[in-house]
């Protein structure tokens, strides 16, 4: 109930003012309590970047790439090339793609076995021939202090294609170049 002073001004009775207290408490209350709801909802439903550690520096050999399966759907190549650590997805680019690249020693490159896909240690293309052919998928890495070495499976840089103004013959007997054929770039001993 209103009251007015001498002068006519409205005034609260006492008893109002504390219920617009209580009021304005729970819904502030209320509001930090859907706050706090949303905020974990979010948590649950925003998917989460997975970062997974892939060893020291000192766990892989110059030129010697490692496969590492990380997670059922997630296996890469690691490959020390001088003083870089580049991290290869086993994946290729190309259609139809029937399997993962493999790593072939006697050759210095990898290559999928349903294409014929080749490819440097570098992730790059060692045979344009390929159609729709594209440059090896790369995870970056992070190396910590103490030498371990992360990677976000997020953070992939999806390998390039080829570019379209190349002239490569369609000649089964053409042969790309030897320096790219065999990654003669990064082993020039070959």
């Amino acid at each position: 109930m209103k009251m007015t002073d001498t002068l006519g001004q409205s005034q609260l009775e006492p008893g109002y003012n504390l219920q617009e207290r209580l009021l304005l408490v729970l819904l502030l209350v209320s509001g930090v309590a859907l706050l706090a709801g949303l905020a974990m909802m979010a948590h649950f439903l925003l998917p989460v970047d997975p970062r997974f550690q892939i060893g020291k520096l000192t766990d892989f050999s110059l030129l010697r790439p490692q496969r590492l399966n990380l997670q059922t759907n997630l296996s890469v190549y690691v490959v020390k090339l001088n003083d870089q650590i580049r991290v290869w997805d086993t994946l290729p680019i190309t259609q139809p793609t029937c399997g993962r690249i493999q790593w072939v020693a006697a050759n210095l490159r990898f290559e999928d076995p349903c294409t014929a896909g080749k490819w440097c240690l570098d992730g790059s293309v060692a045979d344009p021939r390929i159609p729709g052919i594209h440059t090896l998928t790369e995870y970056p890495t992070t190396i910590e202090p103490d030498g371990t070495i992360t990677i976000s499976a997020f953070n992939k840089i999806v390998g390039r294609p080829l570019p379209t103004d190349l002239d490569i013959p369609t000649s089964p007997y053409w042969m790309p170049p030897d320096d790219i054929y065999y990654c003669r770039h990064i082993t020039p001993d070959r």
